[in-house]
């Protein structure tokens, strides 16, 4: 999902429910009395913070206790039937305290890389500048704690509204991680080279890492705690699965797939994604590929490949090859195969005469799943 308001749209993201809630309820008139306060502290003490270069908080400290952590900590577990009212209206808040108040000063994180995030969202919705502010930091946090104005027409509907908003969260947090990767890839190199590649004031890799890895466990609890069906990994704002398959599959899958060596199953497995929240019939074909090169992968990693495979079959049998050690037993060798065979190989050959082939949400579901199992096991063993 490039952002939740352009050609990344899924599924229609919310209810009419979910935009008379955030229009009537959580984002306008008493509710959001908070928040307009907020607003303008925000910008000039971002501004404060780029002239002078210090590290202070956008917020005192009490207000900290009061908008970010109304229930705090947020379990892990927490369920909630559907959005609130207090939960959506305090939810960019507590969003604008990790990121500008936690990862910002934690991460050195400049006005430029603000600047990015902001060219990148005003381009995706044809604007030229999100709201007015002195610093581009100034002008992320304005826009994400901007209140709702029916009659306001830049804002749209409140659909619209919130969905722009949501776009924001995303491409912060995607380009946090990206930062980080970027410099866990600098730490890498030798020498001078390690020295120069690394952020002024920024901490090292594997702190930086420890720090948005808990911003992100953040952001998804006040989410589950607004009643959001939202959830991050890997740069996406996704709709969340059902909680146990969340945090027993999905979130150890994706945090697996971070390491390089796996980054094509990761685009190819985000590209499922894609297509089964557009309702795309090419999902369970994407998820199978992104399964594929898993299974390639380990094959190459463990030199068993040989140059002349010929599709998947034949580097499951290099995987399951009892003079490789058997590194699957033969039963999961048939259900590998027959996963490609009639989930994969009918997406990836023209339909002819026939009826296209096409899975309905709940077979997508499944083999997204099922995939998604498949690769935490397989790379788990490796």
């Amino acid at each position: 999902m490039k952002s939740l308001t352009g050609y990344g749209t899924t599924r229609g993201w919310l209810t009419l429910c979910w935009t008379s809630l955030y229009c009537l309820a959580g984002f306008s008139g008493a509710a959001l009395a908070p928040v307009c306060s907020a607003t303008p502290r925000l910008i000039a003490s971002s501004h404060k913070r780029n002239e002078q270069c210090n590290q202070e908080a956008l917020w005192p400290e009490s207000s900290k206790s009061a908008a970010r952590y109304p229930h705090d900590p947020v379990p892990a577990t927490t369920v909630v039937a559907g959005p609130s009212s207090a939960g959506v209206s305090s939810f960019p808040r507590q969003v604008a305290h990790i990121v500008f108040s936690d990862l910002t000063p934690a991460l050195a994180l400049q006005p430029e890389f603000f600047r990015d995030v902001h060219n990148a969202l005003a381009r995706e919705l044809g604007v030229g500048r999100l709201v007015n502010g002195e610093t581009y930091d100034a002008v992320c946090g304005g826009f994400l704690l901007q209140p709702y104005d029916l009659w306001n027409d830049s804002h749209g509907s409140a659909d619209y509204f919130l969905k722009s908003r949501l776009s924001l969260v995303e491409l912060l947090f995607r380009a946090i991680e990206e930062r980080v990767a970027r410099q866990a890839a600098s730490a890498r190199k030798p020498g001078l080279a390690r020295i120069l590649g690394r952020e002024v004031g920024a901490p090292d890799a594997v702190a930086a890492r420890a720090m948005v890895e808990q911003a992100i466990t953040e952001l998804n609890a006040r989410m589950r705690a607004a009643g959001l069906e939202f959830h991050y990994h890997n740069g996406l704002l996704q709709f969340a699965q059902d909680g146990l398959i969340q945090s027993r599959l999905s979130e150890p899958c994706w945090a697996l797939l971070r390491d390089a060596v796996w980054a094509n199953a990761e685009i190819e497995l985000k590209e499922a994604f894609h297509a089964a929240d557009g309702r795309r019939a090419d999902a369970a074909f994407h998820v199978a590929k992104a399964l594929e090169s898993v299974v390639k992968v380990i094959s190459d990693q463990k030199g068993w490949t040989r140059g002349n495979e010929n599709g998947a079959s034949a580097y499951i049998d290099n995987l399951v090859s009892q003079q490789n050690g058997r590194f699957i037993a033969p039963w999961e060798a048939e259900l590998l195969k027959a996963f490609f065979k009639h989930v994969r190989n009918p997406h990836g050959h023209g339909a002819g005469s026939q009826p296209p082939p096409a899975f309905n949400e709940k077979q997508t579901a499944w083999a997204l799943e099922s995939s998604m199992a498949w690769m935490k096991s397989l790379i788990l063993r490796c």
